[in-house]
């Protein structure tokens, strides 16, 4: 792979295989694809069948954009206090606690990958996942949270976490400029959220349009709450955009049937998972 270079990586990554390679280690990075290479897989014999990544693998993906900040966070508190006590610095950086808003992007890790867990556990046999993928080979525009491949083709999930704040759509406008409906989360309007689903939505539309085989699958939009408070009757929707809390969503999922067989969801799984490569 010429565009995969052997190194010791500066921060912790998972490769496509769910190998986990720790900071420090020899692995290879590919520049095109943004991706870590363990070293099994760089000297295995390739195929040209891309393969559906193992349910644990992408359970290790889940969180790494978080956990890559962690480490780069700390791995600079650590530069500074060495910069200014070069003797003890690097003591005193492990012995003091860490600032919370170091420690959040750790637990946000830990957590995505827990809640990755739950959903593939609570979803069923029928359902395929990828998570925190990049918009595309080599974009670094932003990620996607959750794309889950099912019997009625693939649903996007944007995953918003918000401790305790209340979430609600208003309905806003007049007779004169129009009414709408809007999100709101602890009271502040948050339909921007909708936004980066499109451009979501608009990426899983590119990689599955590059083969016609894939041009009828339907795309789904749908938003996630982790710890937020929703109405605990009904159900809310923006835009057409439905809105779950972390437990609606696996329901939701092992409730499709759909039409779609097993040897076409994994078709259209591998075909995301070569086109969307983890961010």
């Amino acid at each position: 792979m010429s565009s995969t270079k052997v190194m010791r990586l500066r921060y912790p990554g998972t490769c496509q295989c769910g190998q986990a390679v720790a900071a420090g280690e020899r692995a290879g990075w590919d520049s095109e694809s943004r991706c870590v290479v363990c070293i099994a897989c760089l000297t295995r014999e390739t195929t040209d069948a891309p393969v559906k990544a193992p349910a644990q693998a992408e359970i290790a993906l889940a969180g790494s954009s978080l956990e890559r900040e962690y480490e780069r966070r700390k791995a600079k508190r650590e530069a500074r206090i060495v910069a200014r006590l070069p003797r003890t610095g690097k003591f005193l950086a492990r012995v003091f606690p860490e600032p919370g808003s170091t420690t959040a992007f750790k637990a946000g890790a830990e957590g995505e990958k827990a809640a990755a867990q739950r959903l593939i556990r609570g979803s069923g046999d029928n359902v395929g996942f990828l998570f925190n993928r990049s918009l595309g080979v080599g974009r670094r525009d932003g990620d996607i949270d959750v794309i889950a491949v099912h019997g009625d083709g693939v649903t996007i999930f944007d995953v918003k976490h918000y401790k305790d704040a209340k979430v609600e759509v208003r309905r806003v406008g007049n007779l004169w400029s129009g009414r709408s409906s809007r999100l709101f989360v602890a009271g502040r309007d948050r339909t921007s959220f909708l936004d980066s689903l499109e451009r979501q939505s608009a990426a899983v539309r590119t990689a599955l349009d590059v083969d016609s085989a894939f041009d009828d699958v339907a795309i789904g939009m749908a938003i996630c709450f982790v710890g937020a408070e929703l109405p605990m009757f009904g159900k809310l929707k923006v835009a057409n955009v439905p809105i779950f809390g972390s437990r609606q969503v696996a329901r939701h999922l092992r409730a499709i049937s759909g039409l779609l067989d097993v040897e076409r969801r994994t078709a259209i799984h591998r075909q995301l998972a070569q086109r969307l490569p983890p961010a």
